[in-house]
């Protein structure tokens, strides 16, 4: 009898362990130093469908809606040039990050502090969106929509010459659906190399 017991019991012990939820990541102002918090089942919508695929020249997320396309350029100086292509779908749009007023769906680019990269500059926008008048209730002015296929880039400075890795993420509010779209990025220095890719956690 007390085999068992001992067998139920260590049955029940193997087979009942803590689930992790499957948090599928989602997805400019430019916040370098910042604290980064990952995505969680609580902050963002993940999208039905995500595509994500990492190459050694470009990471790619297509979601529903859009699709970014991330590529690192080297530049002179240890400096680099990081792009970001928005493709658009479905009639989508979001934020501008030139847009005047405080929006919290923005899109930004957030990258954790560290001291090994850093950036002078603020993202720069192609083709820049224009100024309009919004009417709703949640704009109730001027707005800067992207509505098209955008790219943005900034320069990184890098500052150390051993590997290292920093986290981000690219962060904006998918309309007419209203989610908030969450990338998580890594910025990686490898071998001489700067790479970025989507930090599939």
């Amino acid at each position: 009898m007390k085999i068992v017991t001992l067998l139920f019991t260590l049955f029940l012990f193997v087979s009942c362990k803590d689930s992790i939820p499957n948090v599928e990541v989602a997805a400019a102002s430019v916040n370098l130093g910042t604290e980064v918090n990952l995505p969680t089942p609580e902050t963002t919508n993940p999208p039905a469908v995500a595509k994500v695929s990492n190459t050694k020249t470009q990471a790619v997320y297509a979601a529903e809606d859009y699709t970014l396309k991330f590529s690192m350029n080297p530049m002179d100086n240890n400096a680099y040039e990081l792009l970001i292509d928005v493709e658009l779908k479905n009639n989508a749009y979001y934020v501008s990050p030139n847009a005047k007023r405080d929006f919290k769906g923005k899109f930004t680019l957030e990258l954790k502090e560290d001291n090994k990269l850093h950036s002078n500059s603020k993202l720069l926008e192609t083709p820049p969106s224009v100024e309009e008048i919004d009417m709703h209730p949640y704009v109730n002015g001027t707005i800067n929509w992207v509505r098209k296929n955008t790219n943005y880039r900034i320069t990184l400075e890098r500052n150390w010459e051993e590997d290292f890795h920093i986290l981000g993420h690219v962060k904006f509010t998918i309309e007419p659906k209203c989610t908030l779209e969450i990338i998580p990025i890594i910025l990686k220095f490898e071998n001489g190399e700067m790479k970025v890719e989507i930090f599939d956690c």
